[in-house]
């Protein structure tokens, strides 16, 4: 069944975001909360990409603890959780552990076993136009272009 999930634009800036696990995906989509004024924790028992270093000296609100996470603990001040880790079977723990307490959370290896998802988006100074495809991000990505290039936006 597919699962329709509320638009909704959002002050990052509010909320305490933490992020499970530190590859390219998880980079991703700190970056992107980061560059919108989140606050972020990053959790991994392994921090093997430099990226997250020179990310954290860009942008102060990026925290990162290299260990395991600690469900008691690491999601008590937060709304968001992004599991992004490389272990399917992990990162459904984490949005049953979401689901049950009533976090926030995205799923970064399944289309549907979410509770929030990120959308592409087209921004200008005086709008923003947020697109979501369902769980395949390449046709929001080419929508995004398609709009880019309608709009004449440089």
């Amino acid at each position: 069944m597919q699962q329709w999930l509320f638009p909704l634009f959002i002050d990052l800036s509010k909320i305490q975001v933490v992020i499970l696990g530190a590859g390219a995906v998880s980079y991703r989509k700190a970056k992107r909360i980061l560059e919108y004024n989140g606050n972020v924790t990053l959790i991994s028992p392994e921090i093997r990409d430099k990226k997250f270093y020179t990310l954290q000296n860009t942008y102060p609100m990026l925290q990162i603890k290299q260990r395991m996470v600690n469900f008691a603990q690491d999601f008590l001040d937060c709304t968001l959780v992004v599991t992004a880790t490389d272990d399917f079977n992990f990162n459904q723990i984490v949005v049953d552990f979401c689901n049950k307490h009533k976090f926030l959370v995205n799923n970064a290896t399944s289309k549907s076993s979410m509770s929030a998802s990120f959308a592409c988006s087209v921004d200008t100074s005086m709008y923003s136009i947020a697109i979501q495809s369902h769980g395949n991000p390449k046709y929001s990505l080419s929508l995004r272009e398609r709009i880019i290039d309608m709009l004449e936006i440089e």
